[in-house]
């Protein structure tokens, strides 16, 4: 699909966790690391604010109030961006020696989901030892499932009984029968694994029940029918494409961040965009997230 890309930030490393907020009419994103970096672009005046944080953050969504929350190293913080200070509202409750937090999303009854992996940037071998972790209302963890390298997407499907969720370390995009009431997982499938469009990692839902998909390693976003089949594909000018989010008054635009992590600095140049932050509109409109519904 051929659409016209404006580049709206640049110069990240590993830039990831891309939320829109509608009551504040910004885009917000990670660039992860240590130190990590929290970046709020705000549309009516396209201004970039940002705020260095003090431990490693991997993963962004708002609670019901629309009160920013960051997933740490540490577990679940707000974030006040009047003093640039994170406060712990849920302590990790799972080991995290070896592992550390990636992706995360919410489902519709409010839960919150996060994902575990080796954590590559204290230098762990990389394996199948990270998990799926549903983190309730009330701040208590569970452990959902076992055996992710590198766990990515955490979207639901319109009906909110699929749960797409990617182990970008398999390269496949896997779809689970979802118990909303529950809170609990199914029957997994394989959704998507198309080899030849690199490795899957954050994902977005739109309106008519399709999921967008970032393409690490092939420089593009792929949009999924509910059946999994490749709908399209939006080519974006840096290989290492991380995540996408619908944003803007309507919901329309789509915010796509990429990364210059590990290139060589020949394949730097040959796409200086890479680590940038793009914005596009791609037709179809976004469906809201979740929200983390806490009760304290």
């Amino acid at each position: 699909m051929t659409i016209k890309l404006e580049c709206i930030a640049s110069g990240h490393t590993l830039a990831e966790a891309s939320l829109w907020s509608a009551e504040t009419g910004s885009l917000l994103w990670l660039d992860i690391g240590v130190p990590s970096r929290l970046y709020e672009w705000r549309q009516h005046d396209k201004r970039i604010r940002t705020w260095r944080l003090p431990e490693l953050a991997t993963a962004l969504v708002q609670a019901r109030d629309g009160e920013l929350l960051v997933v740490t190293q540490g577990g679940v913080q707000r974030f006040d961006d009047r003093r640039g200070e994170l406060q712990m509202l849920a302590p990790a409750g799972c080991p995290l020696d070896l592992l550390r937090f990636n992706d995360a999303g919410c489902d519709r009854q409010g839960r919150l989901w996060v994902g575990t992996m080796p954590n590559d940037f204290a230098g762990v071998p990389q394996g199948p030892t990270g998990g799926i972790w549903r983190i309730d209302p009330n701040l208590s963890y569970h452990l959902l499932a076992e055996g992710f390298g590198c766990p990515n997407t955490f979207a639901w499907s319109a009906d909110g009984a699929t749960f797409y969720l990617a182990d970008s370390a398999r390269g496949e995009i896997g779809a689970y029968e979802f118990d909303g009431t529950k809170g609990t997982l199914g029957e997994r499938r394989t959704f998507a694994a198309p080899l030849e469009l690199g490795i899957p990692d954050g994902s977005a839902m739109d309106t008519e029940g399709c999921l967008w998909n970032a393409r690490w390693g092939a420089g593009c976003v792929a949009r999924f029918a509910p059946d999994g089949s490749i709908i399209s594909t939006i080519s974006v000018p840096a290989s290492q494409v991380t995540s996408c989010a619908f944003g803007g008054e309507n919901l329309d635009t789509l915010f796509i961040t990429t990364a210059n992590f590990g290139l060589s600095s020949a394949s730097v140049t040959r796409e200086p965009l890479s680590g940038g932050i793009f914005s596009c509109k791609p037709g179809p409109r976004g469906a809201l997230p979740g929200r983390f519904n806490v009760a304290v």
